[in-house]
C-alpha cells in the first residue's frame, strides 16, 4: 500500500493539460439518470444518501483542492466495472479531477478499514494530514462509495444480478460522507 500511495502522489504532479475534467458527483448523476430509465429507485434511504453526497460535494468544492491527473480507470481494475462498457467510456482518456478522487477510489475498491485508511493517507501525503485534508479525503472516499453504490444499483437492474460490492460501496458512502460532514460543520 505504501508503494501505491507514493506512486499516486508522484503521478499527481504530472500536468493536467488537455485533460477532460471528471468529478464523482457528476458521474453518479449520470448513472442515476440511466437507472431512472428503468423505473423509480426504491432503495431504502437512497434519497437521504443522495442529499448527503450533494451536500458534502458542495462543501468539498470550497476546500479549493488542487486538480491532478486522475488514474481512476486504473484504480477501478478488478472492481467490477472493467466489464461495463459505459463505465469504461466515462473513465477513459486523459482526465483530471480533485486530487483526492483517486485516493477515495483506491480506498473503496481495496475495501480498506479505518486504520488502513489512516495509514494510506499519511503515506500519500508523506506526513500526518491536517484536519482540512482529513475531511477532504473522507469526503472523496464517501463520494467514491456513493458513485460505486449508484453504479451497482444500475448494474443490478441492467444485468439482473446481485452485486456483493453494493453493500460495501453503500457502507463507505454512508460512513465517510457522514464523517466528512461532521468535520465540515464543526
Amino acid at each position: 500500500m505504501s508503494q501505491a500511495m507514493h506512486l499516486m502522489a508522484a503521478s499527481h504532479q504530472v500536468s493536467t493539460l488537455n485533460s477532460k475534467h471528471f468529478d464523482l458527483l457528476t458521474q453518479s448523476l449520470r448513472y442515476e439518470e440511466e437507472l431512472l430509465t428503468y423505473g423509480p429507485i426504491e432503495e431504502l434511504g437512497y434519497a437521504e444518501l443522495k442529499q448527503l453526497s450533494t451536500e458534502v460535494f458542495d462543501l468539498a468544492l470550497r476546500d479549493n483542492a488542487p486538480i491532478a491527473l486522475s488514474h481512476r480507470a486504473f484504480l477501478l481494475a478488478n472492481s467490477g466495472t472493467e466489464n461495463d462498457r459505459r463505465a469504461l467510456e466515462e473513465n477513459s482518456g486523459l482526465q483530471s479531477s480533485d486530487y483526492a478522487t483517486d485516493f477515495g477510489t483506491y480506498v473503496v475498491t481495496r475495501n480498506l478499514n479505518a486504520s488502513e485508511v489512516a495509514f494510506a493517507l499519511e503515506e500519500y501525503l508523506g506526513r500526518k494530514p491536517t484536519d482540512i485534508e482529513t475531511r477532504h479525503h473522507w469526503a472523496m472516499i464517501g463520494l467514491a462509495g456513493w458513485t460505486g453504490y449508484v453504479w451497482c444499483l444500475l448494474e443490478e437492474v441492467r444485468c439482473e444480478r446481485t452485486l456483493p460490492e453494493k453493500k460495501r460501496c453503500r457502507r463507505f458512502a454512508d460512513t465517510y460522507l457522514t464523517k466528512a460532514l461532521s468535520l465540515y460543520t464543526e
